[in-house]
């Protein structure tokens, strides 16, 4: 008799689990599918989030001397826009809040044969700025250009700095040897201020340029232009 009760219990066991396990089969065949879009939309928003990085640092030399220093809140990198449309084939990484400095190297001039100085002299040079030295993780994620809003640049001339240039946001254009700002664009060296709407900085000639309307003020004086080419300076062009 007892016997037969422990089977009867044991029967009424397995039942309860088959009934449990019945419904929960049921309950997965009864649920709608996750969508693919939305499967695939999930895995971009991870890949995104991957590719987000906060408190950027990124310190670029060439030959072993400083080149270039950028400090940013956040770095993203993003398909290049073309158009409308964005292309797989390059990306563009974006920077928030950057802070960007430019260092310079002195190089000697030669000596011609009407000169009168008794030394050499030099001049300042960017040429090494957009080396492939100088940016060699970017080159190898096919990142073609970097922009950054709101942005800050500080050129060096050796460890002092002598212009700063502000702006809305700067695109750094590396096949253009570029940085092309826009946007409330102000420029300083010294007692020489530059105020305009877009202006191109060119650091293989130690320029920068602008087409639309400007104002330089020098010593407090300003005065109104349509378009200039000047230095790093102010000077030229006066």
């Amino acid at each position: 008799m007892c016997i037969y009760r422990n089977r009867k219990i044991i029967l009424s066991f397995l039942l309860i689990c088959c009934l449990i396990a019945g419904i929960f089969l049921l309950y997965q065949r009864s649920s709608p599918p996750v969508p693919k879009q939305q499967a695939i939309v999930k895995d971009r928003m991870r890949s995104a989030e991957r590719m987000k990085i906060r408190g950027f640092r990124y310190y670029g030399t060439s030959g072993g001397e400083k080149v270039l220093a950028i400090r940013a809140d956040k770095f993203t990198v993003e398909k290049k826009k073309i158009a409308f449309f964005r292309s797989g084939l390059s990306s563009e990484a974006c920077l928030k809040n950057a802070s960007i400095d430019i260092y310079g190297a002195r190089e000697k001039l030669k000596k011609t044969s009407n000169s009168t100085d008794a030394a050499p002299r030099s001049s300042i040079t960017f040429r090494n700025v957009f080396s492939k030295e100088s940016w060699p993780s970017f080159s190898s994620k096919r990142i073609s250009s970097i922009r950054a809003e709101p942005v800050r640049i500080m050129i060096h001339d050796g460890e002092s700095v002598v212009t700063e240039i502000r702006a809305d946001e700067a695109t750094v254009r590396p096949k253009r040897r570029d940085f092309l700002f826009k946007g409330n664009v102000q420029m300083r060296s010294g007692e020489r201020e530059l105020r305009t709407g877009t202006l191109a900085f060119i650091p293989d000639g130690c320029l920068v340029k602008t087409d639309d309307a400007c104002e330089m003020t020098v010593a407090g004086k300003t005065t109104r232009k349509s378009g200039l080419t000047t230095d790093i300076f102010l000077k030229q062009g006066d």
